[in-house]
């Protein structure tokens, strides 16, 4: 009795497929332009509303408007645009996916409301 064959018993085991790259580059792409054009469509108005709510200010509102709101939220609408396609790409799960999906739309709702703390101290 020898335990040479009793490895030939073994139940093949399959393992998950991972999805290639092309898969991935198929969902991520898509996903990109459209948190893109959502992150434009959001842009605009709010840049529009911030910069009326400086309308009556005096001191550095504008400059600030300008800085805030103009230059430095669409980096906000950007990165929260295309960090989570850069995780589909980098094959991570659906879970860290969607936190980051969650994160991006807090980090650009924060940078908005924030505004209205900047403008007061910028002297309106």
């Amino acid at each position: 009795m020898s335990d040479t064959n009793e490895t030939s018993n073994a139940i093949p085991v399959e393992l998950p497929r991972k999805k290639t790259l092309t898969r991935r580059l198929l969902v991520a792409i898509p996903m990109a332009v459209v948190f893109i054009a959502i992150g434009a469509a959001v842009y605009l108005p709010g840049m529009f509303v911030g910069g009326m709510m400086t309308d009556s200010c005096s001191g550095n509102a504008y400059t600030m408007w300008n800085v805030w709101l103009v230059y430095l939220w669409p980096v906000v609408l950007l990165a929260a645009a295309l960090f989570p396609p850069y995780l589909v790409i980098k094959n991570k799960p659906a879970k860290t996916v969607l936190l980051a999906m969650a994160a991006g739309l807090g980090a650009s709702v924060a940078w908005y409301i924030l505004w209205i703390p900047v403008m007061y101290i910028a002297g309106c």
